[in-house]
């Protein structure tokens, strides 16, 4: 097994008599990727701050190598986002133009303004069924509709 990448023992953070965070323990392995998710208020950025020493907090240990380590990936991603971002806006295009040759009535979803978010393509494509298209998918990440709709058969009201 790999050594974790990151790693905090018991870690808690008081808000006055408040108990925010009640003994963290939190591993991640070396080449791993970790997302915290939960619903507003469960804690999920209080740990971000705590970890990258934004916030103070009572006990607990850090695993101090790993974090100064992904601040500097942060440093050498922050220098490199421009000419990635340019790489990733060229991919999409591409895709979007290869689709929209193909296919009629494909439709682009949200603003076609330059500076849309360069790994975002969003298509609705007319006469289609949303599960029969995921299923013959394979090698692309492929949605129905909005994640606060997913457990719902009908059009997400956030594409109406």
């Amino acid at each position: 097994m790999h050594d974790a990448a990151i790693s905090i023992r018991g870690l808690d953070k008081y808000y006055g008599d408040f108990h925010a965070l009640k003994d963290i323990n939190l591993e991640v392995p070396d080449k791993q990727t970790l997302v915290i998710c939960g619903p507003s208020g469960s804690g999920k950025s209080t740990l971000i701050r705590c970890m990258n020493g934004l916030e103070s907090y009572r006990s607990g240990t850090l695993n101090v190598p790993a974090i100064v380590g992904f601040g500097k990936a942060c440093e050498l991603a922050h220098g490199e986002w421009r000419a990635d971002a340019a790489t990733i806006l060229a991919l999409r295009n591409n895709l979007r133009a290869q689709i929209t040759d193909a296919l009629d009535e494909v439709h682009l979803n949200g603003s076609d303004d330059p500076d849309r978010v360069p790994g975002n393509l969003n298509l609705s494509f007319a006469f289609v069924e949303g599960e029969a298209m995921m299923m013959a998918i394979k090698n692309v990440a492929v949605s129905s509709g909005s994640a606060c709709t997913s457990a719902s058969l009908e059009p997400s009201y956030v594409l109406r």
